[in-house]
């Protein structure tokens, strides 16, 4: 999509999902607006407080949120963010 945006010459508006070194410079160079990100803390965090309610016999929620995050370029340096992005 970035590749195309650049050959187009336009304007157009790009939300990714995750990180990697292209998307973040992407973003750094305000090709892409931003992009939404996993939270792998989030993830596991959740999934051991499920596995313990599994094994308590607890009823586990049908869908567990485990969280995401908006990274542009104005909060990509923010320690939250940098945490759960990667190359």
């Amino acid at each position: 999509m970035v590749d195309g945006a650049r050959e187009m010459s336009r304007k157009i508006v790009i939300i990714g999902y995750d990180s990697g070194k292209q998307q973040k410079q992407a973003i750094q160079e305000g090709i892409m607006a931003g992009a939404i990100t996993q939270n792998p803390l989030g993830i596991g965090y959740k999934t051991v407080e499920a596995a313990v309610k599994a094994l308590k016999g607890e009823k586990l929620e049908k869908i567990i949120d485990t969280g995401f995050f908006y990274y542009n370029k104005s909060n990509m340096s923010d320690p939250k963010i940098t945490a759960v992005l990667y190359d």
